[in-house]
């Protein structure tokens, strides 16, 4: 087995776990897993036949909606293709202590047939002021084919609010394996 394959076992085997159990130190590994992949497509170390084909799709809003909501906040994380997740625990969205009185957020939420215990969640959009249809924001979206590189570069939330901010799904999982210590140790060494 070479790097690449264990590596996609790796990740496999990570993602099977969270899904499954929600539990905190499969997380960790998860986001372990996939700065790795980052850091492969990073270094050039991934055969370049490998990046010839194009296995997903990214999915981004149309000019003109965007056109058309570009005074409203906003935030849009386009999921195309879903995501499978058991770390609802029979809530599908929570916000605490937010202080905005008017606000609208959505998304493609269902039960999976096979198994209730799990949640798919597709296309989250959180929108603020009120005002108008809010499914206009996710409504015909520009889908493409594209490889893993592509993927990884490709924007996976797009906040509107006194500027327009992109964030990668690369940057994304480097910021999430950062923040818990999953590319780095996150020990203070005054607490050990």
């Amino acid at each position: 087995m070479d790097n690449l394959e264990m590596q996609y076992e790796r990740l496999l085997r990570h993602y099977e776990s969270v899904k499954s159990t929600n539990d905190k130190i499969s997380i960790l590994d998860l986001c372990h897993s996939l700065r790795v992949w980052v850091d492969l497509f990073n270094s050039n170390a991934v055969d370049p036949s490998f990046m010839d084909s194009k296995p997903f799709k990214v999915a981004i809003p149309g000019k003109s909606i965007l056109r058309n909501n570009s005074n409203l906040n906003y935030i849009i994380s386009f999921m195309w293709g879903g995501v499978i997740t058991m770390a609802h625990e029979n809530n599908v969205f929570s916000i605490d202590n937010y202080s905005i009185d008017d606000f609208s957020m959505g998304g493609e939420v269902r039960y999976p047939r096979t198994n209730h215990s799990e949640l798919e969640v597709k296309s989250f959009f959180f929108y603020q002021p009120n005002k108008g249809s809010v499914k206009n924001l996710i409504a015909k979206p520009i889908v493409k084919r594209v490889n893993l590189k592509q993927w990884l570069d490709g924007e996976i939330v797009r906040l509107n609010n006194t500027e327009k901010v992109i964030i990668s799904r690369k940057d994304f999982i480097n910021r999430i394996a950062n923040a818990y210590g999953a590319s780095h140790s996150s020990i203070d060494k005054t607490n050990v």
